[in-house]
């Protein structure tokens, strides 16, 4: 695998379309842009990964670094370069940001796209499979439910559909992985099958990074 380090220009620069993460940590970008303007600079040690695309270049590490340079008025920031494929890339995404601590839902939804059952993935990634099981589990509900607008989410369709398909032990796992993924929703007492809003930032339910946790 060839690559390089260079400049290169932060209009070039484009998120890559299946970064794990549902929302950039606006704290985390802050303080990266805080530090910048500190040192006058960026810091070529904590240089991107890209990969060249169509568009430019893709990045595979570093979302959150090229939105504290733009708010750090730079106009390009130093990258590693290198060619890779598209599983090559995608794989690269966890495995990166798995030090910048990765929500487990989000963990979750990435093994789930990854196209591999749990134990390849897991090995992939050096987790325990038991690790990744819960976060499997609640990225199958959620994948299910997140497109529901807003009120009572139910988890009724897919608890069915698992139950009559022989699974129902699957469905009751998944329900209460994805209630644990989820700490700023509880289980309504008189549907154990519905998810309410507790203590959400908005009225609309849309994903988990609207969620005022704990």
């Amino acid at each position: 695998m060839k690559e390089m380090v260079k400049d290169v220009e932060l209009s070039k620069l484009h998120p890559h379309p299946k970064n794990p993460r549902f929302a950039p940590r606006e704290d985390v970008v802050d303080q990266i842009a805080t530090q910048i303007i500190a040192a006058g600079a960026f810091d070529q040690a904590h240089a991107l990964i890209v990969r060249p695309n169509a568009k430019g270049y893709e990045i595979i590490s570093g979302h959150h670094r090229a939105l504290a340079a733009k708010k750090a008025k730079l106009k390009a920031v130093p990258c590693w370069v290198r060619k890779m494929t598209d599983e090559e890339a995608y794989m690269a995404l966890v495995l990166h940001n798995a030090q910048s601590e990765l929500e487990p839902l989000e963990e979750g939804m990435h093994a789930l796209d990854s196209g591999m059952d749990q134990k390849a993935y897991a090995a992939k990634v050096g987790k325990a499979r038991a690790t990744l099981q819960d976060r499997w589990h609640a990225a199958e509900v959620f994948r299910t439910v997140r497109d529901i607008p807003h009120g009572s989410i139910s988890l009724l369709p897919y608890w069915s559909s698992l139950s009559e398909s022989g699974e129902p032990a699957k469905a009751k796992r998944s329900a209460a992985a994805l209630i644990r993924m989820l700490p700023c929703f509880r289980v309504q007492e008189t549907n154990p099958t519905s998810i309410a809003p507790s203590h959400c930032r908005r009225a609309t339910w849309a994903a988990p990074r609207f969620c005022a946790r704990g």
